[in-house]
């Protein structure tokens, strides 16, 4: 990282000219286009990318500029925060994170969800490994991607008429697995797993979608989750599963864990219905927990602005089951 720091300070935030700047700019930019392929080796070496480390180097700059200038710090992160304790020269306070209920449930009700998963997160060059291997873990386990059947015209009918005629074939399978093996073959429209190349929101508007959304770290020692991805997974109506063991949030008890490749394909398995039921429960008690610590923010915020307690009383919060107390 400190030669990226070492770049960023040589070069500063010349990135692309055209038609404009001045000839210290242009000298800028010519190093940094003569530097760039030994820092993207170095980049990937370290298991990450070029402009990855460019941009944690200017983040990291300009926050040393303007460190001295907070009153106080917050952050939905009390990991993250540990980091600021000693660093900012002022108060810090961590600001509780809810999961909007209304919102997961109006949004889980969007898409017929299937037995399957997606990532939508940023690719490094780890988290391109993992993909490919999940990819491939699941290449031949249930739910198979049934490509061409699922075309439309011809090969769709075709389809639809052969899942109506299983489901009304209760005497060669018998009435329960005729029923199991059409839901299947209609969950098989969806691959096992998926690498979004849309956004989430317009993803999960589909009629069909993944139930489940997995984060995977950014690099092999990476020790923090993604809190604020998981919440928008919960309210975007998917169920949040990490690749690993984290406990950096409180989000983290509600993800379903998924120690390796193997351990996915058993959650899979899964009753669906059931892994919602769990999900929810697990949402009550997070958003609990998260109440629990209003108080504490509610004084420094207060504290900082000499506020009136009064007007805290009138904030609403029906989606998460109550008010500020």
């Amino acid at each position: 990282r400190w030669i990226f720091h070492w770049e960023y300070r040589l070069c500063g935030d010349a990135y692309h000219l055209y038609r404009g700047g001045n000839w210290v700019i242009s000298v800028r930019s010519k190093l940094r286009r003569l530097f760039s392929p030994i820092l993207q080796f170095c980049a990937e070496l370290a298991g990450s990318t070029y402009s990855n480390e460019i941009m944690m180097a200017r983040r990291e700059t300009c926050l040393d500029r303007v460190k001295d200038l907070f009153t106080l710090c917050i952050g939905t992160s009390e990991a993250v925060l540990k980091g600021y304790n000693d660093y900012c020269g002022c108060p810090i306070q961590y600001l509780p994170a809810f999961v909007d209920k209304n919102r997961m449930h109006a949004n889980r009700s969007k898409a017929q969800k299937t037995s399957s998963i997606i990532f939508s997160g940023r690719m490094t060059p780890y988290r391109n490994t993992i993909c490919d291997e999940i990819g491939i873990e699941l290449l031949n386990s249930y739910p198979l991607e049934a490509g061409e059947a699922w075309n439309k015209d011809k090969q769709l009918k075709d389809t639809e008429f052969k899942i109506r005629r299983l489901e009304r074939d209760t005497t060669t399978l018998g009435q329960k697995q005729a029923i199991t093996f059409a839901r299947e073959i209609k969950e098989a429209e969806t691959p096992s797993f998926q690498v979004l190349s849309s956004g989430i929101y317009e993803y999960t508007s589909r009629p069909k979608s993944a139930a489940y959304e997995i984060y995977i770290p950014q690099a092999a020692s990476w020790p923090y989750s993604s809190p604020n991805r998981t919440i928008l997974s919960i309210e975007c109506g998917l169920i949040p599963l990490d690749y690993g063991e984290f406990s950096d949030h409180d989000i983290n008890m509600v993800a379903i864990k998924a120690a390796d490749n193997n351990a996915i394909k058993g959650i899979l398995g899964l009753d669906l219905n059931q892994c919602y039921r769990e999900l929810d429960d697990r949402v009550d008690k997070y958003n609990e927990g998260q109440r629990l610590k209003i108080p504490d923010t509610k004084a420094v915020l207060l504290r900082l602005c000499d506020g009136d307690p009064g007007t805290w009383d009138d904030v609403d919060l029906s989606p998460l089951g109550g008010k500020l107390a």
